[in-house]
């Protein structure tokens, strides 16, 4: 019979072991759900804390091909006048919209003119 600290650290070991096995089912299941939805094949998804399944992060450069393709599939093929117009005055600009998921990792190579906007990572604004 297991002392009560060696049954508690064989607990922990098995819930380590499965959380390992569903956060990889998680990430591998999210990859596939966007690349189905027309995401480029560059995209990662990572998890992004082990403890909490399904917490993920996505990690993928858009240019503005790139995302007029991924937004015209998600609205059936046609764009709404709005997102038309942003799409065409962003062509041929040279910008990029990069979904970087982690606050730890280094921030990726930005464009040439250093041209930055950031948004608030998920622990900033969410709430457990």
């Amino acid at each position: 019979m297991l002392s009560p600290p060696a049954l508690r650290a064989a607990i922990q070991g098995e819930r380590l072991i499965m959380n390992k096995t569903l956060n990889a089912l998680v990430c591998r299941h999210a990859r596939n759900l966007l690349l189905a939805q027309g995401w480029p094949e560059e995209t990662d998804v990572d998890q992004r804390n082990p403890n909490y399944p399904g917490w993920i992060s996505i990690y993928v450069r858009l240019d503005a091909p790139r995302l007029a393709t991924l937004l015209i599939n998600r609205h059936g093929g046609v764009l709404p006048p709005h997102l038309a117009s942003a799409i065409q005055r962003l062509t041929g600009t040279g910008a990029e919209l990069v979904l970087s998921g982690s606050q730890w990792q280094s921030l990726p190579v930005l464009p040439a003119d250093g041209t930055q906007v950031s948004f608030p990572y998920a622990g900033e604004w969410l709430t457990e």
